[in-house]
């Protein structure tokens, strides 16, 4: 590879790495973290502790009140702990934030029945 080829390309990989960086930085909870406690609650649910995949959510709910998707898991695992209208308010704050989302919208019509 020559030299100006090699300069070409680290700078387009750099200033990728730079955009990337940007955008974990600049989001409000970072992303890792998002995706490993949803994937704690789910694994809490696989295997029979609905009471700590609740307290997961709860805890993640704070952390990232503007995901929707973490808001419909915590409503079904309000749902399954026997708290509706917890699971209401969650599928209401889901759509609220994403008003197209299919999951809530199937959700919110179980919940609340026709």
């Amino acid at each position: 590879m020559t030299r100006s080829l090699w300069s070409g390309v680290r700078t387009i990989a750099l200033g990728a790495w730079g955009l990337w960086l940007a955008v974990v930085l600049s989001a409000e909870v970072p992303l890792a973290t998002v995706s490993t406690e949803r994937a704690l609650s789910v694994g809490q649910l696989n295997s029979g502790d609905t009471s700590a995949a609740g307290r997961t959510l709860e805890a993640l709910a704070e952390l990232a009140p503007k995901d929707s998707a973490v808001a419909v898991q915590n409503a079904v695992v309000r749902y399954l702990l026997g708290d509706i209208s917890g699971a209401v308010a969650e599928t209401d704050r889901a759509l609220s934030l994403d008003p197209a989302n299919p999951t809530a919208v199937q959700l919110r019509g179980l919940l609340t029945g026709p």
